[in-house]
Parts: structure tokens; C-alpha cells; sequence
């Protein structure tokens, strides 16, 4: 929120609104969440069931936020948790990881879709029901007429939009 006070960050994409009078924000993205492993793992095969996405090691990303990714909240809160075996510091690598371990790794089914031909993965709905992701961009009120920042908006949104969702 500061660095977008101070004009350090043009634009910045949350999981949650930044909730502040001067701050803007758009919701640009609701995606379901997946989960995925290599085509050939051997015990997820044709279906994921709740007991072996808990039973399986997972990587995940190292999420700054301290409540916990949203998966972890849901299962705290069902008395469930997930082993989170190996930390990673974006999305970007966990299908890495899983395309070459017997990790499992969850993600928005946007960029499963298209981790899962590049690294030979399969996806599976996550086996809790109802679990979304948001992304809002937030920007500070000042640029809401800045042409770069508008610009900018707009491209980010489209792209946004392109991503196939399940």
C-alpha cells in the first residue's frame, strides 16, 4: 500500500482488494483451483481423491501472507492439513517440480492449462468443492487518468481474460 502511496509501485496484483480511500482496484481474474501431477504418477491416476491429495507431498509456494494460502485455511478449518513438503517462490515453478518428482502441486486452472501439455501434467478438480481464486489489480486513485497506467490496465485485463478457466 505504501509504495503505491509513494508512486514506487505503479500497479500491483493481489489475491484480496487493498482496501484503502485512495487506493483502486479492479477484480480481473476468478478461477478455480486444480491440482496437478506428472501423467505417470504412481498412485494418481484417473481421478483425486481428498485422501490422497492429503497423503501426498506438495510444493508450493512460499506464501507471504500468514493465515496461508487459501487451500490451507479451508483444510485448517476442516481439521485437515496438507503436507507442504518443498517451498518454492512462484507459481511458475511448481510445475517444474512436480513434472519430475511425485509431488503434487495446485494452481489456478488458467495456468494449469498451460503447464499441463509443456510438462506432461495431469489436473484434477481439488478435491474440496467451492475453492476460487481472485486476482485485483490495485492502483493508487491518483493514476486512474494517467494514459501509461490506463494503458497498461487494459493489457494486463485482456491478457487476463485470454486465460482459459474452468
Amino acid at each position: 500500500e505504501e509504495s503505491l502511496r509513494t508512486g514506487g509501485v505503479d500497479l500491483v496484483i493481489t489475491p484480496e482488494p487493498i482496501v484503502d480511500e485512495e487506493i483502486r482496484n479492479e477484480l480481473v481474474v476468478r478461477e478455480r483451483l486444480v491440482s496437478m501431477v506428472r501423467r505417470d504418477h504412481p498412485v494418481i491416476k484417473d481421478t483425486m481423491t481428498l485422501e490422497q491429495y492429503i497423503a501426498s507431498r506438495h510444493v508450493v509456494v512460499d506464501w507471504p501472507d500468514a493465515r496461508g494460502f487459501i487451500i490451507d485455511q479451508r483444510l485448517r478449518a476442516e481439521g485437515m492439513q496438507r503436507n507442504c513438503h518443498m517451498r518454492v517462490h512462484t507459481l511458475f515453478d511448481m510445475p517444474r517440480v512436480v513434472a519430475s518428482t511425485d509431488m503434487v502441486c495446485t494452481l489456478p486452472s488458467g495456468m494449469a492449462h498451460h503447464f499441463a501439455t509443456a510438462h506432461k501434467l495431469a489436473s484434477f478438480p481439488i478435491p474440496l468443492p467451492d475453492i476460487d481464486v481472485f486476482a485485483y489489480m490495485n492502483w493508487h486513485s491518483s493514476f486512474d487518468s494517467d494514459p501509461g497506467i490506463r494503458w497498461m490496465r487494459s493489457v494486463i485485463a485482456a491478457l487476463l481474460e485470454g486465460s482459459p478457466s474452468e
